[in-house]
């Protein structure tokens, strides 16, 4: 958990940097809902590009080379919820919203890879993986 903490917040700060915002927003939160824990983390940062969604858990990628970023933390989250039979779900919301994206891990027994999205035509035209299931936001 620390670790999972650890290196999504790190993105989110990277990512609200990453835009030249004054005003970076970043949420985490923990909850649990019917018995199901989850972990969340959003910001209003960068949105993530198309290429990456495709590469995540795949391969070592990353959209912050410059600021140190090497991709290692998703391989790791990837590692983690598939030890525990967590889902990962991106959310991406539309522009005027006061978060760009909320990263969560739902501890569900499920181990599914959900990304729900504004742009999710977009998305699923770029995307080849049959692992994910894409929807809109």
């Amino acid at each position: 958990l620390e670790t999972l903490l650890c290196d999504h917040i790190k993105d989110a700060v990277i990512a609200v940097e990453s835009t030249g915002k004054r005003n970076g927003n970043i949420l985490t939160s923990v909850s649990s809902v019917d018995g199901i824990y989850e972990i969340s983390v959003s910001d209003n940062g960068i949105e993530f590009e198309t290429d990456t969604l495709q590469k995540l858990g795949i391969e070592r990628v990353t959209t912050h080379k410059e600021s140190g970023g090497n991709g290692i933390g998703f391989m790791t989250t990837f590692d983690t919820l598939k030890n525990s039979k967590a889902s990962l779900i991106i959310t991406e919301y539309e522009p005027d919203k006061p978060f760009t994206k909320t990263v969560t891990f739902r501890f569900d027994g499920q181990g599914n890879f959900i990304i729900r999205s504004y742009r999710c035509e977009i998305i699923k035209e770029k995307i080849i993986r049959e692992d994910i299931l894409i929807t809109y936001n």
